[in-house]
Order: C-alpha cells, then structure tokens, then sequence
C-alpha cells in the first residue's frame, strides 16, 4: 500500500500563541480532508475504468484510505505531513493477480498443469465461486451431469473434459445438462447426446493491458490544489 496523495506542510518556527495554533489545526484539518477526498476520488475513478473494460466484479477490490480516517499525523520539526492511498483490498493472490495481468499485460500460466475453462453446457458457478473441475466433483454435478473423461483437444497444448451419454435442453438453454435416465422417457424438452464439453484446458493464455490505474490515480491527484484551496475556504 503506497501514498499517492502526500502532502507536507512547512510552517514558519513553531510558536504557542493561540492564532498560530489555531492556523496550524486549520491547515491540518484542510490537508486531512484533502488528501481523504483525492483518495475516494481516485478509488472512484479507477473502479470505473476497470468497470469500463469489463471488470465491473474485479473493480470491487480495490479500496482507498487516508491519514484522516486513521487518525493519525506524521508531524516533522517543522511541520507535518498527511496522504491518502489507492490498494487492493485483502490478500488473495488471484485477485492481485489478475489486477496485475490486466494492468500490465501478460500470460497466465496454471501453477497445476493445465487452466480449465468452463463451458455453457454445465453452470458456469458454484458456491459463488466460479466453476472449476474440482468445484464441479464436489458440489455433487458429477453425479447430477456425469463423470468428467479427459480427452486431447484438435490443437497442441489443449485438452477437454467431456461427459458422456447425457441429455441437454432442446432450446439451447445453458447450463442445463443431465444424466440420461436410467429408465424411463427423457422427455419432450430434452434431447440425448453421446457427449457434451464440459471443461477446455489450455497450458498458458495471454492477456493484454486492459486498464492503466497509474494513469487514473495520477488525474485525481492532479485535483489536489483545488480541492485544498476549496477545503482551506470550508474550514473553520
């Protein structure tokens, strides 16, 4: 978590009178705010960026905080100094990330040997979490659906997990493969396949630059002076 909106204030030698005082707290409090309100600004301005390249759920991660909500001031021999701050709330490394792919571009690659990619023959989450072939054993699909075969794909570096013998929705809805019955009629909505894909796994992808957070974060401090020529009229 690093400062991106500092601010050092200097003031002449330090005195005890009550107008110096009262003009120190005025600047403090002015600085405080200043800093607080570029920091929520930027936040604002970089989840918006984000949202506007698709990643409206990443966007949520990040997360802004100053000197002022903390409480806190970094006072110096003659004078002191306040900032604010743009980061990635929590620590999950996916989620860092993925932040970082998107920023910087580059490839991913699995730490397990392969990334697997759902498809929309199954349901595309579980558990609020986004489907995996674990996910899919433990949630009980593979009971619901079928037992995941791995198969090579038509290209190198690809392979597919397909189940066999199922049946899917005749109108092409999504996500709505099921076990083909033991017994009985499978039903006049429904339609038997010998298989579907349920799974692409794919050694490395690429992923290029999508959002420039520097870029975003370098605007709002661009703001500073006027929101602290504006907080300096405001406070009292």
């Amino acid at each position: 978590m690093t400062p991106i909106f500092r601010s050092t204030i200097r003031t002449p030698a330090r005195g005890t009178t009550r107008a110096q005082l009262a003009m120190e707290n005025k600047l403090l409090r002015a600085m405080w705010n200043t800093t607080d309100i570029g920091a929520q600004q930027g936040k604002d301005l970089v989840r918006a960026d984000m949202a506007g390249a698709g990643l409206g759920r990443l966007a949520g991660a990040i997360g802004a905080g100053s000197d002022k909500r903390r409480g806190r001031v970094h006072r110096t021999a003659d004078g002191f100094k306040v900032s604010g701050d743009i980061h990635v709330r929590g620590r999950s490394e996916r989620t860092l990330g993925a932040i970082e792919i998107y920023s910087e571009g580059g490839e991913i690659v699995p730490t397990k040997g392969w990334l697997w990619i759902a498809t929309p023959e199954i349901p595309a989450r579980a558990q609020r979490r986004k489907m995996t072939p674990a996910l899919y054993n433990a949630t009980g699909l593979a009971q619901r659906i079928g037992p995941l075969v791995k198969i090579d794909g038509r290209h190198p570096g690809e392979a597919l997990l397909i189940v066999r013998n199922v049946t899917v929705d005749r109108f092409g809805r999504a996500g709505r493969a099921r076990r083909l019955p033991k017994r009985g009629a499978i039903g006049a909505s429904r339609e038997r396949v010998d298989f579907i894909i349920a799974f692409v796994g794919i050694r490395r992808t690429s992923r290029g630059q999508r959002i420039e957070p520097r870029r975003v974060a370098a605007q709002a401090a661009a703001n500073q002076p006027r929101i602290l020529a504006q907080e300096l009229r405001n406070v009292r």
